[in-house]
Order: structure tokens, then C-alpha cells, then sequence
């Protein structure tokens, strides 16, 4: 069975990660390889964040593969992308990359009067955004309530490199990715 390689640097939001799903769904039912599944597939990626819903979906559907996926961190990590990057059952990072990580925020398209109902329901979308978020760094990685609290992890912006990524389980190796000769290398174009 074959592998392929998707490289992805974007926004974790539309129109890209349209792009990105219909990509992965391409390639999970063998659009990419002659029909047939891969049997691991390396996802190349580099992101600054973005939509908290996409990226929730985005973790799952990498979760439901039945291949193995390997995300691999090309440059930056950042915000809700973090959380797309642990849907790979194994993960790699760059010697050069790192990971950003802050707390969560909501940006209105335009301008909006509010009620004290709308933004209590905007501030438990943010609460359980962070709730979540810290649930699959729990479950995805070594890090513990104790390194939540001491790093008061998104509570203030920090950037981590790949050693600190890898000390915590974030990352199970540094280094460039060493794909087989022949691996098909698609990029998501949007």
C-alpha cells in the first residue's frame, strides 16, 4: 500500500481548510494513489490557527483515518492548530519549528449589539474551547495539571520549541521527515 504526503501551510479556517478536508477525503478513499488507501499518510503542515470549530473537526477527521497519519510540524504550530497537529498517531516537528499556544478569542465580522445572554453564551464557547483543548493535550501528550499550572498553559502567549515539544510528548521526534522514495507530495492550493 502506498503513502502520500499533503503539505498544508494556512489558516485553520475557510476557504483553506475546505481545501484541506476535501484533500484528506480524497486521499482516504484512494483518489490520490490509484485506488488504493494509503497505508500511512504524512500530513506536512505549518499553520497559524484559527477557527476553533475547524480545528476541532479537522483533529477528529484525522482520528478516523484507518491508516496511519503522521502530522509533522514544517514551521509553526500555533493557537487551535496545535490541536489539529495531535490528531496524528505520530508526530514530528522540524529541529527549526515551534509551537505557539495562547488563550482563545472571538472576532465578529461586523458590528453587533449584545445582550448579557450573548455574551454569556460567546464566553462559555470560549470556556469549553479551553476545557477541550486542554482535555486532548491531556490525553495526546504528557503534560499534566501540574505543568497546566505551572506554565499557566493559555493563560499567557508563550512559544515552545521542538526540544520542549518533545520533552512533553507533544512530538515524538526532531528531524526533517524521511518519506520513502516515490511518496506521492501533494499541497492543498487555495
Amino acid at each position: 500500500m502506498p503513502e502520500v504526503a499533503l503539505v498544508f501551510n494556512g489558516p485553520i479556517g475557510a476557504p483553506a481548510t475546505t481545501r484541506l478536508r476535501n484533500a484528506i477525503c480524497t486521499i482516504a478513499n484512494g483518489g490520490s494513489t490509484n485506488n488504493q488507501i494509503p497505508s500511512k499518510f504524512w500530513l506536512l503542515i505549518s499553520s497559524t490557527g484559527g477557527n476553533v470549530e475547524e480545528g476541532f473537526a479537522l483533529y477528529n477527521l484525522l482520528r478516523v483515518l484507518k491508516f496511519e497519519v503522521v502530522t509533522v510540524n514544517m514551521g509553526q504550530i500555533a493557537s487551535i492548530a496545535n490541536v489539529v497537529f495531535l490528531g496524528g498517531s505520530y508526530r514530528i516537528a522540524c529541529p527549526e519549528s515551534y509551537f505557539h499556544f495562547h488563550d482563545f478569542d472571538w472576532t465578529f465580522s461586523a458590528a453587533h449589539t449584545m445582550t448579557r445572554d450573548n455574551l454569556a453564551d460567546i464566553s462559555q464557547l470560549l470556556e469549553i474551547g479551553r476545557t477541550n483543548k486542554k482535555a486532548v493535550f491531556k490525553s495526546r501528550t504528557q503534560l499534566t495539571d501540574a505543568d497546566f499550572e505551572a506554565l499557566q498553559f493559555l493563560d499567557h502567549p508563550m512559544i515552545k520549541n521542538a526540544t520542549f515539544a518533545k520533552d512533553k510528548g507533544i512530538v515524538h521526534e526532531i528531524s526533517l521527515p524521511n518519506l520513502p522514495a516515490g511518496t506521492p507530495i501533494l499541497n492543498v492550493d487555495y
